[in-house]
């Protein structure tokens, strides 16, 4: 979860400050949401067992 976390925050803030967005940026924010979705997802099957 951190790493999904800190990836959407680091991009976020890379476009803040540069006012400007690539596809990559918003390639590596989405693969960090999906990373944080995922590991939500994990826990939650790991705390019911």
């Amino acid at each position: 979860m951190v790493a999904g976390f800190g990836m959407q925050i680091w991009i976020y803030t890379e476009i803040y400050i540069v006012l400007h967005s690539t596809w990559l940026q918003t390639l590596y924010f989405t693969t960090g949401t999906l990373i944080l979705i995922l590991a939500f997802m994990l826990y939650a099957r790991t705390k019911e067992s």
